[in-house]
């Protein structure tokens, strides 16, 4: 896979492409409100395309995603749902550089963790929609809760003067 990542004669990148490309029409389309949730593999058989191979009666079936988390969303939320997601990236890095700036230690790790872990959901949902995938998206909302907790409480402390950090 490595050694022929620039050839499109590779399936999984040619499919890839038309996912994407099919999530951009889906967008332009419908740019206010997109194609409705979970409404991509529906809204994908619909497309008037040529040289898929996911379609009903190929034996394989349509994507239930667009495989980019950016593109899937501007795809079934359109703008709304993009606004959404981009104020909710903005709050969870608000919170993690929150965290950072705390006097303890331990909260400047987890806020550290918390941005690492961040970075790390961004990378991959160019390349895949986890946020569906219900093993990750409660350990991503679990971190934000977490990380949103202590920062109340690491703000709670310093404003009833709390002492030192870690006492």
């Amino acid at each position: 896979r490595v050694a022929d990542v620039g050839s499109l004669d590779r399936p999984e990148i040619a499919t890839r492409l038309d996912f994407w490309d099919a999530a951009v029409s889906m967008f332009q389309a419908n740019p206010l409100l997109g194609v409705g949730l979970n409404n991509f593999d529906v809204a994908y058989v619909g497309l008037e395309r040529t040289g898929r191979t996911f379609l009903p009666g190929t034996g394989l079936a349509a994507p239930e995603t667009a495989h980019n988390l950016y593109l899937n969303t501007l795809a079934e939320q359109g703008l709304v749902g993009i606004a959404a997601l981009l104020l909710l990236v903005l709050s969870a890095g608000r919170l993690a550089l929150a965290l950072r700036r705390s006097d303890d230690p331990r909260v400047r790790g987890f806020g550290l963790g918390l941005l690492g872990a961040g970075v790390a959901l961004l990378v991959s949902n160019l390349f895949d929609v986890t946020f569906v995938d219900p093993k990750t998206s409660i350990l991503a909302w679990t971190i934000l809760g977490v990380g949103a907790a202590l920062q109340r409480a690491d703000a709670r402390r310093r404003a009833i003067g709390g002492g030192s950090p870690g006492a």
